[in-house]
């Protein structure tokens, strides 16, 4: 462990992460020293122990270095076209439930009833995942099996893995409807065996090829692994003795998801209108996404003219841009609308839907069926209103932090809350007497010059008096000008 430095802020508190990885197996020892610079009484020592032992039997090459769980891929079931009986003719086929459509809108209850009573839905949920069994153990030989499982199928389930080796095991997953697994754990049973001859490797796989293939195991390899002279079926699992008192279970923890693709979005249709905006001033609107099925969601925004051509000039903006939305969840976004000049705003909002994109691509039969979910659109539009001037001011969260003092008074002379889009100009000072200087620009948008002058706005109750203004703490340095058009 090398040496780190850390600071820790006053009245604060630190959070420390030390990592084990041992090497080997055994106990590990350490001290570790805590020292405070400057503050020779500030010292302690920490020790710290870990012991590291091995499984004959591990799992490798699950999701994210796990050792024991296992997040399959999610499986879509997909309604595809089929041919009716006697017709050539393709007949799109809807699930059972209700489809939600991009804007909210429904494939009603009846239609979908009245598909379905057609024909049924064509199963197409399927993942898959491949990772390995390893054993550890240099003079140990193992029989596994894999307990059932109504929607999970491993692939060898049964067989026998020698010392020092490893076997890959791809795991599927089939649904032809809304399922979910959630952490399902999955026993796998193992015993350590003796071969009275040579091991010889075996499972339930290579027992089919071999069967398949007519192979033969000739006398010798009988002889060698103990089996009857008679000769046992091609692909017989080898004659083994099972060691007492080593039969256990190893688990695993299974997740996975299938369902037909259903989204809903909260977004006026057919266009997201945005309230009259000043130039180089910015509104946004908000709206949700909802994901209404078991499995994720990714998605993908665009921004297009109306010529359909990509729209890279920041008139809009969305965040978040891209990403998924786990089954059942819901994201929010942001458009933001900022113009910098007065003109046709008028664009289209579109989400992709890669995964399905993607599928529809590897499955020319689903495309037609896919297509009103594959993506969806937004018109967006509004009016820009060109001022007078603009000024060209830091972004300050004094107004909306709350750092502004509720009890100090408002442009009418009593106290009341500020317009959240006042602008703010923030100057910090060091001190009392001291001068702080602040610059900023000033825009004119249009087309003609004209002159300004900067007075100070009084409150109500002080202009009818008809007295000279309180004296301010701020004064501006350039108090009258011209300003030409553009500049």
């Amino acid at each position: 462990m090398h040496l780190q430095t850390f600071a820790v802020e006053s009245k604060k508190a630190a959070t420390f992460t030390v990592n084990f990885h041992p090497l080997e197996v055994g106990m590990y020892n350490h001290e570790l020293h805590l020292r405070v610079k400057q503050n020779p009484f500030e010292q302690y020592k920490l020790a710290i122990s870990g012991e590291c032992y091995q499984e004959d039997l591990m799992f490798t090459g699950l999701p994210d270095d796990s050792l024991t769980v296992l997040a399959l891929p999610d499986a879509l079931i997909l309604p595809v076209p089929v041919t009716a009986p006697g017709s050539s003719r393709p007949q799109s086929r809807l699930s059972q439930q209700d489809i939600a459509l991009p804007g909210g809108s429904t494939i009603t209850a009846a239609a979908a009833a009245a598909a379905a009573a057609a024909a049924q839905l064509v199963p197409t949920g399927v993942s898959s995942y491949t990772f390995a069994l390893v054993n550890e153990s240099h003079n140990k030989h193992f029989r596994f099996k894999w307990a059932e499982h109504p929607q999970l199928k491993f692939s060898p389930s049964v067989g026998h893995i020698h010392a020092g080796r490893s076997k890959n095991i791809t795991v599927t997953f089939t649904a032809s409807t809304p399922t979910k697994l959630d952490g399902q754990e999955i026993k796998l049973a193992i015993s350590q065996i003796s071969y009275k001859g040579e091991p010889i490797d075996w499972d339930d796989i290579l027992a089919a090829s071999m069967i398949a293939s007519g192979a033969r195991a000739s006398s010798a390899t009988r002889a060698s692994s103990g089996l009857p002279g008679s000769g046992p079926k091609p692909g017989a699992e080898p004659l083994v003795d099972l060691v007492a008192k080593t039969q256990r279970d190893l688990v695993l923890k299974v997740s996975a998801a299938a369902d037909t693709p259903k989204y809903e979005c909260s977004a006026p249709s057919p266009a997201i209108v945005f309230r009259p905006t000043m130039m180089f001033q910015t509104r946004t609107f908000t709206f949700n996404l909802t994901n209404n099925a078991l499995t994720a969601l990714d998605y993908k925004w665009q921004i297009l003219s109306m010529q359909e051509e990509p729209d890279e000039s920041g008139l809009y903006q969305i965040a978040p841009d891209a990403g998924h939305i786990p089954g059942g969840a819901s994201q929010q976004f942001t458009l933001r609308f900022s113009p910098q000049e007065v003109e046709d705003v008028t664009r289209r909002l579109v989400c992709h839907m890669p995964l399905l994109e993607q599928m529809a691509g590897r499955k020319p039969a689903a495309a037609a069926v896919l297509s009103g979910l594959m993506q969806f659109s937004r018109d967006v539009t509004g009016k820009v209103l060109r001022p007078w001037c603009h000024f060209e001011l830091p972004e300050s969260d004094y107004v909306s932090s709350g750092r502004r003092n509720p009890e100090l008074p408002g442009p009418s002379g009593v106290v009341e809350p500020l317009d959240p889009s006042t602008k703010v100009l923030d100057i910090n000072s060091l001190g009392v007497r001291v001068r702080n200087t602040k610059q900023f620009f000033v825009l004119n948008p249009t087309s003609i010059t004209y002159d300004f002058i900067w007075a100070p706005v009084l409150p109500p109750a002080v202009a009818a008096l008809g007295g000279p203004p309180p004296p301010s703490p701020f004064s501006c340095l350039t108090r009258k000008g011209t300003i030409s058009g553009g500049r």
